[in-house]
């Protein structure tokens, strides 16, 4: 084989995506959406505007060892391992919650996987709910994970989202797609992402939220599916407490004018205080992709032809 030859059988060979700066830049714009929302409902405001710690700083400052290191393998359901626990472990389980289920935590959509159909995004009572209850499973504590816990703002639960029906569009990087958000949902949980995930044919959706995981917060805790017997037994969140009984509400339309009338959450900034533009702002019909479609360009006769004569 000559060199050429050689270079391609070894990125051909290679197991995970490599990214263009583009697909980073959308990557970026994916975990900053899981920030936001742990910034929101689970950590406090530094009070020194100086020297401002970063997120896992903020955390890790509020962790308190649970004694026992948990691993969510699916909602509400704990194994326990030998491993110490400790603060990076704990919020990577949370960052990865608020990642998956982001469409039920915040105002971002999925991105289309059929023109004109955009799933409903909204922060739903009992998923921070949830996310509250998980961050204390997992040792962190402080006033604004109390408060998200007894907050009774927040839309009320809704009917699981059923997509159109049609093949589901090629994810490899960014926000996810409807199809593969609602994937993710029941399969991106750590011991799922912690052994080796087969690309096959098709890259799968699993396949590239691990890359994306690993790629941010490394490659760690392999040791979870390592050997199956450290995990211990199952320890539930108490789920009916923290979802309540399930209903059958309808989720409301995108394009319906009325729609601020059906979101009660206000947008508070880091500081608490109600930002009433960027609650308006939310409240809009919103259906743009993070992935946009480049910008046409125009040819010279076509510039001519639309100048004012």
């Amino acid at each position: 084989l000559d060199l050429r030859d050689r270079i391609r059988k070894r990125v051909l060979s290679i197991q995970f995506i490599i990214p263009s700066v583009e697909t980073f830049h959308e990557n970026m714009k994916y975990i900053s959406i899981a920030a936001k929302i742990l910034r929101r409902y689970l950590m406090e405001v530094p009070t020194c505007k100086r020297n401002k710690p970063t997120l896992f700083e903020s955390f890790a400052s509020n962790w308190k060892s649970p004694g026992v290191q948990y691993v969510e393998h699916n909602y509400g359901e704990f194994s326990q391992t030998t491993q110490t626990p400790t603060a990076w472990h704990a919020y990577k389980t949370v960052f990865l919650a608020a990642l998956r289920d982001f469409a039920r935590l915040s105002f971002e959509h999925p991105r289309q996987d059929v023109r004109g159909e955009t799933m409903p995004a909204f922060p739903e009572g009992r998923r921070i709910t949830y996310l509250a209850r998980l961050a204390l499973q997992v040792g962190f504590e402080n006033t604004k994970i109390q408060g998200a816990l007894e907050m009774q703002t927040g839309h009320p639960e809704v009917a699981q989202y059923k997509p159109k029906v049609g093949h589901p569009a090629d994810w490899r990087g960014g926000i996810p797609f409807t199809k593969s958000y609602l994937e993710l949902v029941s399969q991106a949980f750590l011991p799922q992402l912690s052994g080796p995930v087969s690309k096959g044919k098709a890259i799968t959706p699993l396949y590239v939220i691990k890359d994306t995981i690993d790629a941010f917060f490394g490659a760690g805790n392999r040791a979870i599916c390592d050997n199956s017997g450290d995990l211990g037994p199952l320890n539930s969140l108490t789920m009916d407490e923290a979802y309540g009984d399930p209903t059958t509400f309808t989720p409301p339309e995108i394009s319906k004018p009325n729609q601020s009338k059906d979101l009660p959450i206000e947008n508070r900034s880091d500081d608490g205080s109600v930002d009433a533009s960027e609650t308006q702002k939310r409240n809009q019909t919103s259906t743009s992709n993070a992935l946009r479609l480049r910008a046409r360009r125009i040819s010279k006769s076509q510039r001519h032809s639309q100048a004012p004569k």
